[in-house]
């Protein structure tokens, strides 16, 4: 069966080779990344995040069966973390996709709605 995913850092490297073998395996893979990819997205800032999960989800139909958060950067500078963690965390919370893995009842989180 045929997985819709989202891989960030697909521009290159590991990320563009991952969404390489996926698609060979016949699976929809939308990529995220600053160049180079189905969504282009700074995962740097919070706008940034939100517009890429937004445009993937809206580019897999609305449902996303696996997030790959791979993009990253080594300088030694905040925008590391910036990318590293918050590109991760946030955007893997922004696809919502959480919420699947761990079902709440969203009344009960009026937060999280």
């Amino acid at each position: 069966m045929a997985r819709s995913y989202v891989i960030t850092g697909t521009g290159s490297g590991i990320g563009l080779a991952t969404k390489n073998k996926l698609e060979s395996q016949g699976n929809k893979v939308i990529g995220v990344d600053i160049k180079n990819a189905e969504v282009i997205a700074d995962l740097s800032s919070p706008e940034g995040r939100k517009e890429a999960a937004d445009n993937a989800i809206d580019m897999a139909g609305g449902f996303v069966d696996v997030v790959i958060a791979n993009a990253g950067s080594a300088l030694p500078t905040a925008k590391t973390v910036s990318i590293n963690f918050f590109g991760a965390t946030e955007f893997i919370s922004l696809t919502k996709l959480v919420w699947i893995m761990f079902p709440v009842r969203l009344s009960e989180y009026p937060s999280l709605a």
